[in-house]
């Protein structure tokens, strides 16, 4: 017993120690830092895909400096940016950034108005003309980048002619039920000459999950559902159902899709899903990366 207090004893003043002689812009004892989202200009985002014959495509962030190739890939003339992050990003210059936390909580149970809100006031802190630390994932500094451009997506996609959609869903977890409800009224009134590009951080999770949500809305009386998954791996997308809440969460939407195309979806999912008992946990987290 006289070990285990000592050792307590000890711990406790190292940690204490540790913290109050931090530096206050030690990135891991603050709420959030900045990270880079792409380090290397590609021609193309990173797994960037298309499924022509749905008008969708998928990637991962993207730089501005790539959206005119993404236009000429897609060689559609209307292009809807479906943003799937929840979190805080933007562009400095042609840098795509974002607010990063530990446990990944910015923003979190935020509905898009007001995501959009939260991030506004995120880049607004953002100074011109200064130079910005940019961090790791893991705290650690990576470098720092001058301002002289601060952006949010929804204002880069006006500037490039491309529409805008957020659909805000906290990384590596699944969408809340009030979230799924927007997205299918969204796809429920897209002009049919749309071409939707999903993205997320990596355009892996997010991505896969949401480009084969809207194929169940337009396929799921044809197509079974490992079908509609295998197609989405095919074309570069990821194995959803590694995950028992993200597989729960397509078998319940896939379902709703099957119940409810014939009315066109007047019935909205978060309803539908209250009447129903199984597994699926509201906000249940995913430990994959996306």
């Amino acid at each position: 017993m006289v070990f285990l207090a000592t050792f307590f004893l000890l711990y406790k003043f190292i940690i204490t120690m540790a913290i109050s002689n931090a530096p206050d812009n030690i990135p891991f004892l603050q709420d959030k830092f900045l990270i880079l989202d792409i380090k290397k200009n590609y021609k193309l985002p990173p797994r960037f895909r298309s499924i022509q014959e749905l008008n969708i495509s998928g990637c991962a962030q993207f730089r501005p400096s790539q959206i005119d190739n993404i236009k000429v890939a897609i060689n559609s003339p209307k292009i809807i940016i479906v943003d799937l992050r929840q979190e805080s990003h933007g562009f400095i210059d042609d840098n795509p950034i974002s607010y990063y936390s530990l446990f990944q909580t910015i923003n979190n149970n935020l509905n898009s108005e007001a995501t959009l809100k939260y991030e506004s006031e995120d880049l607004s802190k953002i100074t011109l003309g200064n130079n910005i630390p940019i961090f790791k994932p893991t705290g650690e500094y990576l470098e720092s980048i001058k301002s002289s451009t601060i952006l949010n997506e929804e204002n880069l996609c006006k500037n490039f002619g491309l529409g805008y959609k957020r659909i805000p869903v906290r990384d590596n977890f699944i969408p809340a039920p009030n979230e799924v409800d927007d997205f299918v009224n969204f796809v429920n009134n897209l002009d049919d000459d749309a071409h939707l590009l999903f993205h997320c951080h990596a355009g892996e999770g997010r991505t896969t999950m949401f480009m084969a949500m809207f194929q169940m809305l337009k396929n799921s009386s044809n197509l079974s559902l490992s079908t509609i998954l295998n197609d989405q791996i095919s074309v570069g997308g990821i194995v959803l159902t590694d995950s028992m809440f993200r597989g729960t969460f397509l078998e319940y939407f896939y379902n709703y899709t099957l119940e409810n195309s014939s009315s066109n979806y007047k019935e909205s999912y978060s309803n539908w899903l209250k009447n129903k008992n199984g597994l699926y946990i509201e906000g249940a987290p995913l430990y994959e990366n996306n």
